[in-house]
């Protein structure tokens, strides 16, 4: 996370050389780039982003809301930017980019009883599979080919594991970090869990429906 100080702090130095209007920032439960409910330590993405926002001049908090919802927001109400956000040629003219925040890795995460993690895309195209509503993740699959049949949406990342451990799905697929975050707040043992296949790498942005210069 070091390596992004120089770059921020570069970034705000610039934007303060403008004139810069009051702006608000939307996000979701994502442990650990984003925790709810933790004003003394609300993830590290979102400590990034709210003193960058402090440097502006505005000390703006970021709002928690359910992932899909969150999305909706930043789209669709002027000057309102979203983190932690994946850049994807599908978002990339519906959304400004205004800051690449980390890199992020997308895996499959199983039920250890299940057996080895599956490693191979032929092997994950047999399973049923659950992701974040809202979240890049669908789309990445849709365009793979996957059946959307096989696709369930859950509105939070502890609700996809749910249906993980219920055995109402065969594989949680999303950002490795948020998920293995998400087992272990929640109480429950890594150990029980498998991290397969790397579909996909990423970055993730602060990003911005519209009204930012």
């Amino acid at each position: 996370m070091k390596l992004l100080l120089p770059f921020l702090l570069a970034w705000s130095l610039s934007a303060q050389a403008q004139k810069t209007e009051p702006f608000e920032v939307v996000t979701a439960d994502l442990n650990p780039y984003a925790i709810d409910n933790r004003p003394d330590a609300p993830g590290a993405l979102v400590e990034l982003v709210e003193l960058l926002s402090k440097r502006l001049g505005h000390e703006q908090k970021a709002g928690f809301f359910p992932w899909a919802r969150a999305v909706a927001i930043a789209q669709n109400q002027p000057r309102t930017a979203i983190l932690p956000f994946t850049r994807s040629p599908e978002r990339e003219n519906k959304f400004q980019w205004l800051v690449k925040l980390y890199p992020v890795r997308f895996v499959f995460i199983t039920r250890s009883e299940h057996g080895k993690p599956a490693q191979t895309e032929e092997q994950v195209r047999k399973l049923t599979i659950t992701v974040l509503r809202g979240a890049l993740n669908y789309d990445q699959l849709i365009n793979r080919g996957f059946d959307k049949a096989s696709i369930i949406q859950e509105t939070t990342i502890e609700n996809a594991f749910k249906a993980l451990d219920h055995g109402m799905v065969d594989a949680f697929y999303g950002p490795e970090a948020v998920g293995l975050m998400t087992l272990h707040k929640t109480g429950r043992k890594l150990s029980d869990y498998k991290v397969g296949l790397m579909l996909e790498q990423n970055e993730i942005w602060l990003a911005a429906g519209k009204g930012f210069t």
